[in-house]
């Protein structure tokens, strides 16, 4: 039985180039969405609009990195009817994928600063604090057009905390990024 040289190197390099769909495993990407501070109390916020920038990085075992940066459009409505300003900070999040091809759904965790400028109320209805930490659960999904861009969504619950106060907020956001 005799092979042909020509035919055993067409056949490595056949094999050695063989397509695979690949999806990336960074992203940078947009999101805009509705946040809804939990607070019943007067003068509290009353809605965000959360306008943003967010980045992923994937670690290993299906488990992500996020960071997030938000400018926030809040209005409040008593005891002054005002839009006033924020920032909504993911300093760090990890992110669990289901799976990790052309559609990505997952659960996650999110560690987040939120600090309002100006107004006189706060997520509690008084004046005497606008920063606060928190944590929330998070669940969402990243839906892949092509081999680099996705859209999504993402649903969040956080817990908010100051010196004095604990309050909760909402969120649902809408996302399209970029994979590299």
């Amino acid at each position: 039985m005799r092979h042909s040289p020509w035919a055993i190197a067409l056949v490595t390099v056949l094999w050695a180039t063989q397509a695979q769909a690949q999806f990336q495993n960074k992203s940078i990407g947009l999101s805009a969405g509705y946040l809804n501070p939990l607070s019943t109390s007067p003068g509290s916020i009353a809605w965000t609009l959360p306008v943003g920038i967010y980045a992923t990085y994937y670690l290993e075992n299906n488990f992500d990195l996020v960071f997030e940066l938000d400018g926030l459009i809040a209005h409040q409505s008593a005891p002054i009817s005002q839009n006033i300003w924020g920032v909504n900070v993911t300093p760090i999040g990890v992110r669990y994928l289901f799976l990790q091809e052309s559609f990505r759904p997952y659960v996650g965790l999110d560690a987040s600063f939120l600090h309002f400028f100006g107004g006189t109320a706060n997520l509690y209805g008084s004046s005497t604090s606008s920063s606060y930490v928190g944590v929330g659960p998070n669940a969402g999904f990243d839906a892949f057009l092509s081999d680099s861009l996705s859209i999504g969504l993402k649903l969040r619950y956080n817990l908010y905390i100051d010196l004095n106060n604990v309050s909760s907020a909402f969120d649902a956001t809408a996302r399209i990024a970029t994979y590299f």
